[in-house]
């Protein structure tokens, strides 16, 4: 897997352990962001997500966007089910929320959308855009509302 960049949260670089991004942008927009680039397995993407929890539990920044337009291939059903399971039991559904860039390719857009329902269908706010200021636009709304189930 391919991750591009740099760990940053308000100015302070960090570096994560595996090749990613996974990015604050602070001050401009209140949006922890991840960004795929080729595979991504169920550790990357765990990880990844545990980097922005912790982004967002230190910056209480709870909007997470997730730019997967040059993902190739990502990792089994059954682990993007138990990655929706693991969030939605961390008691974050209130808070969290999640634009999703959907990628270019037709066939990992199904498993972005598999996603997308699996965490729908645990209560957490997760939707699919084809288009990143509409994502952002989402993200920033006062009543952004998850995808309907």
């Amino acid at each position: 897997m391919v991750w591009l960049g740099l760990v940053r949260a308000g100015g302070e670089g960090q570096t994560g352990r595996m090749g990613s991004t996974v990015t604050c942008l602070l001050p401009d927009l209140p949006i922890v962001e991840m960004v795929v680039d080729g595979v991504l397995t169920a550790d990357d993407g765990a990880e990844a997500m545990q980097t922005g929890l912790d982004l967002s539990m230190t910056h209480d920044i709870w909007a997470t966007l997730a730019d997967f337009t040059h993902m190739r291939q990502t990792a089994p059903a059954g682990d993007i089910v138990a990655l929706a399971e693991v969030l939605a039991n961390l008691g974050v559904e209130d808070r969290w929320r999640e634009a999703v860039i959907l990628p270019s390719d037709p066939t990992s857009a199904v498993w972005v959308h598999l996603w997308e329902t699996a965490a729908v269908n645990r209560g957490l706010a997760v939707r699919a855009f084809h288009d990143r200021d509409e994502a952002v636009t989402w993200l920033l709304a006062p009543d952004a509302a998850p995808a309907p189930r």
